[in-house]
């Protein structure tokens, strides 16, 4: 027959595991922000080839903050470690999402934050020396940045014949370029851990409860 001493440890070490889970740390959803106007052209899909000019353009790629060290490009570059979907917008030529995953880093020592993908390599990188991206790690709120400000640059010179869902885009230009990072809560998602705490607390309580009813 199990102690009452035993019995009162399995359930208080089941309440406290699943009490901890709502007490462990969530990780946070961050949404990257790219937003200027561009020229270039862009080919809708089963449609012709178009070129525009001054369009407001603006690339969204959301992610965790668990998803940031630097694992991709090494020390002093933080970065996305897993590959994660963007999303891009064009007014008046249409919305929808890059085809392949993207990568989104920050370049402490050339104070450069950007996003591109495996195969064309970075797609568009915002370089300001006075925007604080020699010290932000991507895993905060930040900006927006200030366009214009005298200092940034923007490299797009490899956004050539990239694919979106709803066709091919290329880009010439690109001016009055701004980043930000949005933080949210709304729907976290919960680490591994405080996963694996939920089922280790379930399952003593369980066995707690089977224990009793014998």
């Amino acid at each position: 027959m199990i102690s009452s001493k035993f019995k009162t440890f399995s359930r208080t070490l089941a309440l406290a595991a699943t009490l901890g889970c709502a007490a462990l740390a969530q990780a946070s959803p961050i949404t990257f922000l790219f937003d200027g106007l561009a020229t270039g052209t862009f080919t809708p899909t089963g449609g012709q080839e178009q070129s525009f000019s001054g369009t407001a353009v603006s690339v969204s790629i959301l992610t965790d903050t668990i998803n940031i060290d630097t694992t991709r490009f090494g020390a002093g570059i933080p970065a996305t470690n897993s590959l994660v979907q963007g999303q891009i917008s064009l007014s008046g030529l249409g919305s929808g999402t890059f085809n392949l995953p993207l990568y989104v880093f920050d370049n402490h020592n050339k104070e450069t934050v950007g996003f591109g993908d495996l195969f064309h390599n970075d797609l568009i990188n915002l370089i300001d020396l006075n925007a604080g991206f020699d010290t932000y790690n991507l895993d905060t709120a930040f900006g927006p940045s200030a366009p214009g400000n005298g200092t940034d640059s923007v490299f797009i010179s490899q956004f050539v014949g990239v694919g979106t869902s709803f066709g091919m885009l290329t880009l010439t230009g690109l001016r009055n370029l701004t980043f930000e990072a949005v933080t949210g809560d709304n729907n976290p998602v919960p680490e591994p851990g405080a996963l694996a705490l939920a089922a280790l607390g379930l399952s003593l309580l369980y066995a707690s409860g089977q224990r009793r009813r014998s």
